[in-house]
């Protein structure tokens, strides 16, 4: 029979718990088989000894110092402590969690005596703990999320996929998800097949993101982005699968698209229109270059009276068929938003009296007068584009003689609002015309559109130069509008903004009247100089030939940009004029070449006038830009500008 205390020693020692008893002093008075199991020791090293020398000989060993800093912890405290500690298991080679409780023991007087100490594996607990987290951030996390292993079978899903699918449980989406992802994913790949790769993939290289395509359960498309990540499952590794809701995304993704698209198709339109409107001028204004030049050289020589009317009268035809051209070119520029205003200083009064000038050719032949107001309360000087202010008045007032029949055209010009930096003036133009009805005025300022539209209308035009006009004086910071009423005339005002000219001494002189192309005299160094002309068409050829002949220059021609490059090569120039559409070679990479060879200066005389073409001919190389039809006098002022001057 063994006694109560062997029994008891037996019970403890052979306890699957891990249990320490220590004197007073710290000296080992009992373990557990279990203990000596963990830390793989044998009793007699233990036994009896100091926790000061167990420490310094296995301090290493987790159990050891665990039961070691109890004992410290109760002697200093003489109360029960229990605490958990992750403790590294060096039989299982795994971390455990213990509950490690240290009881003191007392004497029959009440002095501290020893302590027992002994661990509990709570390991199981802590991993329960641990997978409860787990589950809740895994339902709560605001994506689909689900849980796959190796073999690619689904273990478990959250309610954001619930939610996404709008089912009743998890477990529709479970059990029958291969139902809801379509057979084939958008890029011919088989779904199944699909998944399965991506979770190999992901369970190689630790992570896999990528666009999904499932659907819903009325067949209607579900575009995610799913994001599969690797995570350790106790002794193996799971695939968590993060699902994100693409539908609003795809939905942006095709209105872009779709944007993208209307816009690469709208810019091809607007690049046909400007390659149109570019070879549209181009091929009328080589003609009418020609017809122009052979009539001002026609107008050189001895005619008779009936003569020089039909002369006259085919130039003014011409003349006004140009200024269609322009107003086509001028909307093109406007439409596209390349039109860009100058900014110089220039005399108001000036400006009126060149557009009078022009304008009253016009009426004096029915009778017409054209009256300016006294310019009163306005600064002399302004600086904008006087250009295209006058292309608003000679458009207006053009329009006021041809719409009236007798009496005056008024002009009159008011200040609206000033300061030190800059004004606002207030144009009028009033006719004393047919007038027009409220509905003929809502027509006006539109593309393409006049007042009359009826095919035997009286007056001509193209309906542009309304819309021009509006377009100029917003580019200048203002308005346009009309007052008319039917069979009492009509008041067209537009509003201008414009910056005040510095007055000094040196800049408040009058600026030089146009001069005629007859009152040019060309300098004599410059009636030596030798000219090459690189133009394809012959009657062009005959007319630049005149026109350069008439003023004493020795001019060469080459048919093509082939042939510049050529004559170039073999003989000195002292300045090209260079057309750019020709056969064979233009003008752009003829003047590239002729760049390299010479600095001789490099004329652009071409029908191109579409916006931009100037600075292609600038880039090019070239040093000028002059379009057809050429006026006479702008020609021989550039072939002044640009020529060296050669010693005598």
């Amino acid at each position: 029979m063994f006694s109560v205390e062997k029994k008891l020693e037996l019970i403890l020692r052979q306890s699957p718990s891990i249990i320490l008893i220590f004197d007073k002093d710290g000296r080992v008075e009992f373990c557990s088989d279990s203990f000596l199991h963990l830390v793989k020791l044998h009793r007699e090293l233990i036994h009896g000894e100091e926790f000061t020398k167990i420490y310094e000989l296995f301090g290493d060993q987790p159990f050891i110092t665990g039961s070691v800093d109890a004992f410290k912890n109760i002697q200093n405290a003489h109360t029960p402590l229990t605490e958990i500690k992750e403790v590294f298991n060096h039989r299982t080679g795994t971390y455990q969690f213990f509950e490690i409780s240290s009881i003191p023991v007392f004497d029959d007087n009440g002095a501290f005596d020893g302590a027992v100490v002994s661990f509990v594996d709570k390991t199981a607990d802590k991993e329960s703990e641990t997978v409860q987290r787990i589950q809740v951030m895994f339902d709560s996390v605001p994506l689909a999320c689900s849980l796959w292993d190796s073999s690619g079978q689904m273990l478990d899903c959250n309610q954001g996929v619930v939610q996404l699918f709008g089912l009743q449980s998890k477990w529709d989406y479970i059990d029958h998800f291969y139902e809801l992802n379509p057979e084939y994913q958008p890029d011919g790949e088989l779904t199944a097949k699909k998944a399965e790769r991506l979770i190999k993939a992901a369970f190689e290289t630790g992570w896999q993101k990528f666009e999904w395509m499932y659907q819903t359960r009325d067949g209607k498309p579900l575009p995610v982005e799913t994001t599969l990540v690797r995570i350790p499952w106790k002794d193996e590794y799971r695939i968590a699968a993060y699902s994100m809701d693409l539908r609003e995304v795809v939905h942006t993704r095709t209105l872009i698209d779709n944007l993208k698209i209307k816009k690469e198709a709208a810019e091809e339109t607007a690049q046909i229109r400007s390659v149109f409107l570019a070879n549209m001028s181009h091929e009328i204004r080589t003609p009418m270059n020609a017809v122009l030049g052979i009539l001002y050289l026609l107008r050189q020589t001895a005619l008779t009276d009936e003569q020089k009317t039909l002369t006259d009268t085919c130039q003014q035809s011409a003349s006004l068929l140009l200024n269609v051209i322009n107003d086509i070119l001028d909307f093109s520029k406007i439409d596209s938003g390349k039109l860009t205003l100058e900014n110089r200083e220039f005399v108001l009064a000036e400006m009126f009296n060149k557009v009078i000038t022009v304008v009253s050719h016009l009426a004096s032949q029915k009778g017409l007068t054209i009256e300016l107001e006294p310019l009163k309360h306005v600064p002399t000087r302004v600086v904008g584009d006087s250009l295209r202010l006058q292309q608003i008045l000679m458009n207006l007032l053009t329009n006021a003689v041809k719409f009236s029949e007798q009496g005056t055209v008024r002009i009159s010009v008011k200040r609206e609002e000033f300061n030190k930096e800059s004004v606002t003036l207030l144009f009028t133009v009033k006719d004393c015309g047919i007038g027009m009805t409220p509905e003929q005025q809502s027509k006006l300022f539109r593309p393409f559109t006049q007042a009359d539209l009826s095919t035997t209308r009286k007056y001509g035009g193209t309906g542009l130069g309304l819309v021009i006009c509006k377009s100029l004086a917003e580019l200048m910071g203002g308005q346009i509008w009309c007052e008319s009423g039917l069979g009492s005339g009509s008041m067209f005002r537009f509003t201008a903004k414009f910056g005040i000219a510095r007055i000094s001494p040196q800049t408040a002189v009058i600026e030089a009247q146009p001069v005629s192309s007859q009152d040019i005299v060309i300098p004599a160094y410059a009636q030596r100089a030798k000219i090459l002309l690189a133009e394809d068409n012959k009657v062009n050829q005959m007319v630049a030939k005149a026109l350069l002949q008439q003023k004493g220059f020795d001019l060469d021609i080459a048919n093509n940009g082939k042939e510049a490059v050529e004559m170039t090569q073999k003989n000195h120039y002292d300045l090209i004029l260079m057309d750019v559409q020709m056969p064979e070679m233009d003008g752009l990479e003829a003047t590239r070449r002729i760049r390299v060879l010479t600095d001789t200066p490099i004329i652009a005389m071409t029908a191109h006038a579409m916006s931009g073409d100037r600075e292609l001919s600038l880039e090019a190389g070239m040093n000028d830009h002059i379009t057809k039809p050429i006026d006479p006098g702008v020609l021989y002022e550039t072939l002044i500008r640009w020529i060296k001057k050669i010693a005598l």
